[in-house]
């Protein structure tokens, strides 16, 4: 009950749509009242021999007309129903097509800002593919609950009671006969609700944990390509298919039984039906037409229904979609735009005062404590594992220190609105994050004020504008999906024209030249040279040639500082760093 008054709760902005399909649907409970009389009338009165039905008083004329004209008169009363049931039926279904798929697509934006709201460590924990199912799957749980659910549910039950009141008053046995199967199905739906609902629950998981599997795949094509492990992924692929697969037969298999259940239990309220009314019209209590009348609205009550049964395992999905959804919506986000500190412009003075990170309850870092000003080139050097990656990501709030405080021109970071926090730090990662669209686009990413030329400028600045020019589109060309046709050079160029973009005063620099070639890296460390300028700039190396050109070199080992100086100073003064300088060569091999 919970789940539902908080799924419904969600559903408040369309509420107006909603009263107006409540609306029609009482418009067409009242429509679906009056559609067997005309019938009736025409089996009793025009072809038979009982008296003309009160409705066709108010038209003397036609009552004491002939029989063609009173059966003709009859069927376009009849037709004229039908029309207007048809006409609601219309507005009806445009109106629950478009309600539907507004909610859907409004649950899925909402789902999809704080999906990307949440932090960088739910990400790590998180397989794109399930994000992206609970973002195609799960967002359409609203539209399913309410919509194929509640309301459907709602005026059955209202279908019901008006019809059974009526039945009740032309034949209290009939309508007693025509109800009694009805307990039998609400129980029955009660009872294998419950035992679908489990299936449904494992077959979203396994169907989510599939697109992930999907998804791992396709992103590491060069990985699985380069080792030839097609088959391989192939069959861990299959595994999770024929899973999800076997999990969504069975789900099927108990929605069928379900189904076949409610269908024998209408087909027995059906024959009781007939039976009661055929012998009360052999003894003359009722007439033919009665048992027409009955029989209809038999099938107006029956007929939802067994329509909310043939749907049920979907509703049951769609429940355990909430249930996702309202996890996913239960995780606290970043306070992206939350109260705080808004500067126009930071110097970018950086200290860290005693700082500990632990992640996943293992210690990351200890005790660090350093300070770096605006214009000074800061290279964090260590083995592998040694929190480098750790350190500059609590800088822009990735991750949240465990102690100890880090601060920007005096003031502690989560003093600071995250928003403007991140606003003043650019960042340069060592795999280049490239997206669809033109190369104008990308670049724009770093500042989305900028105009045709402040992009070219910034292309300059970070020797791009060159390799651009050459392209066939310049800087309209379309990018491959993670830019493919460019080289890693030129990659790492775009990405140092978007720092310029932006125009941060914090520059945050992940080994970006340790994919790059002997020319590339000199392309990139000249554009560099230029984007340090005026700036606090950290570089994470992994290259001789890019610590050399540190003001300060930091090297890290278990999460703690060790030791910390120029490149001679530290040659002199610690063996660690004697030994990562003899590993930290260029492409060539040279030291």
């Amino acid at each position: 009950m919970k789940l539902l008054v908080w799924a419904l709760g969600h559903t408040r902005p369309y509420r107006t749509r909603v009263a107006l399909l409540a609306a029609l649907s009482c418009a067409e409970v009242a429509l679906r009242v009056l559609l067997p009389w005309p019938m009736k009338a025409i089996v009793d009165t025009a072809l038979g021999s009982q008296p003309a039905p009160a409705w066709l008083a108010p038209w003397p004329g036609v009552m004491s007309s002939r029989r063609e004209s009173l059966l003709l008169a009859i069927v376009v009363v009849g037709l004229l129903i039908q029309m207007a049931h048809q006409f609601v039926l219309m507005l009806h279904t445009r109106l629950y097509t478009e309600t539907g798929h507004l909610i859907t697509r409004d649950l899925r934006q909402r789902l999809f800002v704080h999906l990307q709201a949440l932090n960088l460590r739910h990400h790590a924990h998180t397989p794109i593919g399930d994000s992206v199912y609970r973002l195609e799957a799960d967002a359409a749980c609203l539209e399913q609950l309410l919509l194929r659910g509640v309301l459907p549910f709602t005026f059955s039950a209202l279908t019901l009671v008006v019809m059974f009141q009526i039945l009740v008053q032309i034949n209290r046995s009939l309508a007693l006969v025509s109800l009694s199967v009805i307990p039998f199905m609400f129980v029955w739906i009660r009872f294998a609700g419950r035992r679908i609902r489990p299936g449904a629950e494992r077959t979203r998981q396994l169907e989510s944990r599939m697109s992930a599997r999907m998804y791992e795949s396709f992103a590491a094509i060069r990985l699985v390509k380069s080792f030839g492990r097609e088959p391989y992924e192939g069959q861990r692929f299959s595994g999770a298919a024929t899973e999800a697969m076997r999990a969504r037969v069975g789900l099927s298999t108990r929605e069928a039984i379900f189904s076949s259940v409610v269908a024998t239990l209408t087909a027995v309220g059906t024959s009781s039906v007939v039976l009661t009314g055929g012998l009360l019209v052999l003894r003359g209590r009722i007439t033919i037409g009665t048992v027409l009348v009955a029989l209809a609205y038999l099938g107006f009550v029956y007929g939802p229904l067994s329509g909310l049964a043939n749907t049920t395992g979907s509703i049951q999905e769609a429940v355990a979609g909430v249930r996702r959804v309202r996890e996913t919506f239960g995780k606290a986000p970043e306070l992206f735009e939350g109260r705080g500190i808004d500067p126009k412009r930071l110097e970018g003075r950086v200290e860290f005062q005693n700082v500990s990170f632990a992640y996943d309850g293992r210690d990351v870092l200890h005790d660090i404590s350093f300070v770096a000003g605006p214009g000074e080139f800061v290279a964090l050097v260590g083995p592998s594992g040694s929190g480098k990656t750790t350190l500059v990501s609590l800088i822009p709030r990735f991750y949240e220190p465990a102690r100890g405080q880090i601060l920007i021109d005096g003031t502690e970071i989560s003093r600071y609105r995250l928003s403007a926090l991140r606003a003043h730090i650019a960042l340069v990662l060592q795999e280049t994050i490239v997206l669809s669209g033109s190369i104008r686009d990308n670049l724009r990413y770093g500042n989305l004020r900028a105009t045709d030329a402040d992009i070219e400028a910034a292309a300059r600045a970070a020797n791009a504008h060159e390799f651009i020019e050459q392209l066939a589109a310049g800087y309209d060309t379309e990018l491959g999906e993670a830019g493919a046709g460019l080289s890693g050079g030129q990659k790492q160029r775009l990405s140092m024209a978007r720092a310029f973009l932006k125009d941060a005063p914090i520059l945050i620099l992940d080994e970006p030249t340790a994919a790059l070639d002997t020319m590339s890296e000199q392309l990139v460390l000249n554009a560099l040279r230029r984007l340090r300028a005026g700036r606090t700039v950290f570089v994470i190396a992994h290259r001789l040639s890019t610590v050399r050109e540190a003001d300060r070199i930091i090297v890290l080992d278990h999460g703690e500082i060790v030791a910390s100086g120029t490149h001679e100073t530290l040659l002199a003064e610690s063996d660690l760093y004697r030994r990562l300088a003899r590993q930290l060569t260029g492409p060539d091999g040279e030291a």
